[in-house]
């Protein structure tokens, strides 16, 4: 099976090439199938991790071409394009993940291509970083075997609440204790996602940090409001804090989650402060700039501290151990920065996030060090 390759099955030619270029854009391998003979061909001989399917082919019936690729290739993800009348739910057990009807804008292609386990890792050939390596290699295949009986279990799910009485108070609380769970396996399937899908320099814009960190401040708070009670949030910016060239959303997404941890370790303490300053450390042509988030919660165990970022490793009872796996991925890996963790039983945890202000330059002397 061969690493980002899409095969894209459609007799439009005027949709596959047009498509093909924009996947191409994106960095992605992509190969095309007019008819369903040509996708068996192609797909017997190298299966891809993700198929565009149109059921209109015109020399095999849809739905006995999805059979065939499913048995010719059962790990290759399968998205619908044009579909008819076939009841959806029907065929997710063939490897569909998800669907859409023509046109499809291309934000909306591309983010449905981001969310199946296709991603180029420099890291299968280095032997310094075998277990995140072994981890790239099998997510993917986790999240195939888990995705499909979700989304069938989520469109069942739909279906029995539609044509239940919800008055049924025992039977109200199945069906959401179900919903949850679902909920709850779908976010560790994404974040397995997250966690060897590389840096995608096409998203790299430059950020103003302090914005940013205020509205993480405004989701935050909302997503929290009825648990937070007298907790403060306490902000020190520096107001000449440089801009740094990252990718908006993965930054986003560390500081809510740390933000996130920081709120929940407060949850047993008296005194509920998080405190957050920005700062700038300049060296010659490079430099630092440093988000440092501190709570005053519980505090992390001494035996606990240095496992702490690693896959799976978790103290909360619902937690996946991947929140800040993640986070070191994003900072570390793909950004050049760093992530240091200090804490101190019963009086708090302080997270500093380092973002180099020429990342390039971080990258050569890393290579230098190496």
């Amino acid at each position: 099976m061969s690493l980002n390759t899409i095969l894209i099955i459609d007799s439009d030619r005027d949709f596959s090439r047009t498509t093909e270029r924009f996947l191409q854009s994106n960095g992605y391998t992509v190969s095309l199938a007019h008819n369903g003979n040509q996708a068996i061909k192609k797909i017997s001989s190298e299966p891809p991790l993700l198929v565009f399917l149109s059921l209109k082919s015109p020399e095999m019936e849809g739905e006995l071409l999805l059979k065939r690729i499913h048995e010719i290739a059962p790990q290759s993800s399968i998205i619908l394009t044009d579909f008819g009348n076939e009841a959806i739910a029907d065929l997710m057990k063939y490897g569909v993940v998800d669907f859409f009807p023509k046109p499809i804008e291309e934000k909306t292609l591309l983010q449905a291509v981001q969310k199946v386990p296709i991603f180029f890792n420099p890291m299968f050939n280095d032997p310094e970083k075998e277990g995140v390596a072994l981890l790239a290699q099998f997510f993917p295949f986790l999240v195939h075997e888990l995705r499909n009986p979700l989304q069938a279990i989520g469109g069942a799910l739909t279906i029995i609440e539609k044509r239940s009485s919800l008055e049924d108070k025992p039977l109200a609380q199945s069906l959401n204790i179900i919903k949850e769970e679902v909920q709850y396996l779908s976010g560790f399937v994404q974040k397995c996602l997250d966690f060897v899908r590389p840096l995608n320099k096409d998203f790299c814009i430059e950020v103003d940090l302090n914005d940013l960190i205020l509205l993480c401040i405004k989701m935050i708070t909302y997503m929290f409001q009825e648990t937070t009670g007298d907790l403060k949030m306490i902000t020190d910016f520096d107001p000449e804090l440089p801009k740094v060239y990252v990718n908006y959303e993965e930054i986003k997404q560390v500081l809510l989650n740390c933000m996130k941890n920081g709120i929940e370790a407060m949850n047993q303490s008296s005194l509920k402060e998080l405190r957050i300053k920005t700062t700038k450390k300049v060296l010659n042509q490079t430099g630092w700039v440093e988000i440092i988030i501190s709570d005053t919660g519980l505090g992390i165990k001494n035996e606990n501290l240095e496992l702490i970022g690693t896959p799976f490793f978790t103290t909360k009872i619902r937690g996946t151990g991947l929140g800040l796996a993640i986070c070191h991925r994003i900072i570390v890996d793909r950004h050049k920065g760093k992530i240091l963790i200090e804490s101190e039983e019963a009086k708090g945890t302080t997270v500093t996030i380092k973002l180099p202000l020429n990342p390039k330059r971080e990258a050569q002397e890393e290579s230098r060090g190496q």
